[in-house]
């Protein structure tokens, strides 16, 4: 816990960073995007405070930019200008440690007083030792409780970011089922440790404007019929989520080795099932007159990832069945 002050004085300097006027338009889109996946919440609901700090949390990690650095995400661009800043080669390394960040399920095993948690990973199948921000305790958190968070190695020490998703405790074997048959299908991280971290994400940002320009020119001419726009649409929809993988950067050193922060392990597309486990949890907040357990049924969460469960056979083949 000797880093945990400094570790959440970062994670506020990102989250403010992403606040600037600059990304208020992107900041908008991502806004929307993350209400179709996860559900739509408004500063009346009790929970608002939760979701909004979920949100920014994804909006600075997850949500690629299609303008001002288009395939990045805000941490990746905050990074870049960073490292082009030679009076704060400290600070460079302190941020680097950030892209250990992983978004995961969680389940409590055991307590360490109030301050610390053994949590295991269930996507990752390995166990954690996880330390509280200043202010912050586990009190709250349920042996045996599942919950959605994003959990950083900071020096040494493991930390959540204090964006959570909390589960109810009857449904802990349903979402235990479904992760263990989204498994089933995984594949690997392919960068082998052998791509140069800042080239290919200016590789992914030139194709991402590529098409932006390719989609503004088709708006602007005169003669424009609206399904070349749709056509652009769906390509820029389709590389989007190529340059979100995120094996792009979060598992690719910033030198010519993977990183020292990450090493390469197993990649899933975890988020589609995550986002429709929250969309159910959001649903169990609003009707609580309706057993959580027919909420978080497969056939009830319609995968409101949209398209990107696809990316997924087992996720695919499930709401094909449903």
């Amino acid at each position: 816990m000797k880093y945990a002050e400094h570790c959440r004085n970062m994670i506020n300097t990102l989250v403010e960073y992403s606040c600037r006027k600059e990304f208020s338009g992107q900041m908008d889109i991502a806004r929307e995007l993350f209400a179709v996946a996860t559900g739509k919440v408004t500063d009346e609901d009790p929970f608002f405070e939760n979701r909004l700090s979920v949100f920014q949390h994804y909006f600075v990690f997850d949500f690629r930019l299609s303008e001002i650095f288009s395939g990045s995400t805000i941490f990746e661009l905050f990074l870049l200008r960073l490292q082009s800043d030679p009076l704060r080669k400290n600070d460079v390394r302190d941020f680097e440690h950030f892209r250990s960040v992983r978004r995961s399920l969680f389940r409590v095993e055991k307590h360490l007083g109030e301050s610390s948690v053994v949590a295991r990973d269930l996507f990752a199948r390995s166990q954690v030792t996880v330390h509280a921000f200043p202010e912050y305790t586990f009190s709250g958190f349920e042996s045996g409780g599942v919950f959605e968070a994003r959990q950083l190695c900071f020096r040494g020490e493991n930390y959540f970011t204090a964006s959570f998703v909390f589960h109810p405790r009857e449904v802990t074997e349903i979402i235990e089922h479904r992760i263990r048959e989204f498994l089933l299908a995984r594949t690997f991280d392919s960068s082998a440790g052998k791509q140069n971290w800042e080239s290919e994400l200016r590789r992914r940002h030139e194709l991402m404007f590529a098409l932006a320009e390719q989609k503004r020119l088709v708006e602007s001419s005169d003669k424009r019929k609206a399904v070349e726009v749709l056509n652009v649409n769906k390509c820029l929809a389709k590389l989007a989520n190529e340059v979100g993988n995120v094996s792009l950067v979060m598992a690719i050193g910033s030198q010519s080795e993977v990183s020292a922060f990450v090493p390469e392990t197993p990649f899933y597309d975890t988020a589609p099932l995550m986002d429709a486990l929250s969309y159910s949890e959001l649903k169990c907040c609003r009707f609580k007159h309706i057993m959580p357990q027919k909420l978080y049924a497969p056939d009830n969460n319609e995968l409101r990832a949209g398209s990107q469960s696809k990316t997924n056979p087992v996720l695919a083949a499930n709401e094909k069945s449903a």
